[in-house]
Order: structure tokens, then C-alpha cells, then sequence
């Protein structure tokens, strides 16, 4: 008997493509907790006050006090003509296509769903651009890349959605651009998602090996952890 899927976040689907075991035991089975770690936390805690300072005029926290430029490229965007700005919004889409709320919208649930830190939509140019804060390790994310030019296309009718992934800490910047007059540039994600749903249809989550299963796998009783009795037993 399969199970239900559930609406697919980036996080979410990152998760089933690295193992399809681990997404199980965190999100079906749920016998991994989750424990947050500090370095999320403190990714949080600067999220948190840069939605304040943008959307409150709040003064940044200590800690994110470094955030200052990027409030203020923020309000320098927000200010010229043509241009709105939305913060920590939330994007989704049905199986449809059509645009939804987070929870879905007239009997339809959210399909593919994901918060922007910072949205904004430049009319004159019909250009969506996607800002996400990252206050960890360089990573091009292309699943979140891909599922947030996605929703962003159906939220505005704008086909070309500018991803901007600002790596805070590493005082980095990685940059796509998707247009989406049809799938094609998102083909792979699609196939992904697929991927997701049929395993969900057969209720089938094979654990595959990989560099997190050594040490950091918290999906103890799987035979590939490497905390489990039984691989250091090979």
C-alpha cells in the first residue's frame, strides 16, 4: 500500500534524492527527531532579523548586524518604480499549475511549495527575482533553484525568474536565470519529482550509500550508517 505525498519543499525533496531511507525515517516513519543544530539556529536567528528590519524597519540584531548592506540593497530595490517586494513569501503551486495558497486553495492541495526570503517583482522588465540568504557553505541548490522559478512563474505570469543565493558568511553570490515560457529548463526537477511520487505510490525507499552515511546519518538501524554494528562489521 503507498503513501501519501506530502507537498514537496526543496528541503523535502534534497532529502529523498540523497536517500530515499532517509526521507522515510524523517518524514513517514519519523523515527529520526529532528534536532536542530546550532549553525541552522544561527541561520534562523539572521533570517529572523533581517524579515524584522525589511519588513518592520526594525535595527538588525548584533549578531546581524553584518546584514546592513543587504538591507539596504534591499530598500534600495523596493524604492524604484516598478518594483515590489515581498518578504519571507511563501510560493506554491497545484498539480495544475495554478498558483495557491501554502495550504492549497478550493479543494486543491499545494503541489511544490517554498519560501523566498525576499521576492521581488520587476514589471517593467516582467522579471521575478528570488533572494535567499545563506549563512552556510557554498552550494548551488538547483533543486530550489528550479521549484521557486516554478512557483514564482505562476504567482506573476512572469516566465524569467532571477535566482539570487547570497552566501552571507562567505561573502559569496551564485546567480541563475530560468525562463519558463515551457518546462524544459526544469525537466530534471520534473523527473524528480516524479521520481518522488512513485516511490511514494509503491511505498518503496531504498537506502543508498552515500558521503553522509559514515558519520552523519542519524538513520541508525539502516545497514549502510556508519554507527551501525553491522557495516563496521565489513
Amino acid at each position: 500500500m503507498g503513501v501519501k505525498p506530502l507537498p514537496i519543499t526543496p528541503s523535502l525533496l534534497n532529502t529523498f534524492l540523497t536517500c530515499p531511507r532517509q526521507y522515510e525515517a524523517k518524514y513517514i516513519t519519523k523515527e529520526v527527531v529532528f534536532k536542530q543544530t546550532e549553525e541552522a539556529a544561527y541561520g534562523d536567528r539572521v533570517h529572523k532579523a533581517m524579515e524584522n528590519a525589511l519588513k518592520y524597519g526594525a535595527a538588525l540584531t548584533p549578531e546581524a548586524e553584518f546584514m546592513q548592506p543587504f538591507v539596504d540593497w534591499c530598500r534600495d530595490m523596493a524604492s524604484r518604480p516598478g518594483i515590489e517586494m515581498f518578504v519571507e513569501e511563501r510560493l506554491a503551486v497545484t498539480h495544475s499549475m495554478t498558483p495557491c495558497s501554502w495550504r492549497g486553495d478550493n479543494g486543491m492541495a499545494a503541489w511544490q511549495r517554498g519560501i523566498a526570503d525576499v521576492f521581488f517583482v520587476y514589471h517593467k522588465y516582467k522579471l521575478n527575482i528570488v533572494v535567499d540568504w545563506k549563512t552556510g557553505k557554498l552550494k548551488d541548490d538547483k533543486t530550489q533553484q528550479q521549484l521557486l522559478s516554478l512557483c514564482a512563474s505562476k504567482r506573476t505570469g512572469y516566465s524569467k525568474t532571477l535566482c539570487m543565493w547570497a552566501f552571507v558568511k562567505a561573502n559569496d553570490l551564485i546567480t541563475h536565470v530560468l525562463n519558463l515560457e515551457d518546462l524544459v529548463p526544469i525537466a530534471t526537477h520534473l523527473q524528480n519529482v516524479k521520481a518522488y511520487e512513485e516511490a511514494c505510490a509503491n511505498n518503496a525507499f531504498p537506502p543508498i550509500r552515500n558521503g553522509l552515511c559514515g558519520k552523519w546519518c542519524d538513520v541508525m538501524n539502516c545497514v549502510h550508517n556508519g554507527k551501525n554494528p553491522a557495516f563496521n562489521a565489513k
